[in-house]
């Protein structure tokens, strides 16, 4: 796949009295379907998780 650009975003969120970090990284293909990676971080132990190239995400936020 090739990827037109890549938009980054990092926050963090307070859920149930735990820290909650995001790291996303739009790969947007088209201006119709992106697809997406990223990291979730839970009171700084990091989830894994497998990145599929046919995993279809929401459009990214232009």
């Amino acid at each position: 796949m090739e990827a037109n650009r890549k938009k980054r975003c990092d926050f963090d969120a307070e859920f149930n009295g735990e820290t909650w970090h995001i790291e996303m990284v739009w790969l947007q293909s088209n201006g119709n379907v992106a697809w997406y990676d990223g990291a979730t971080f839970r009171n700084g132990v990091k989830f894994m998780r497998t990145f599929n190239p046919q995993e279809i995400s929401p459009p990214p936020i232009t």
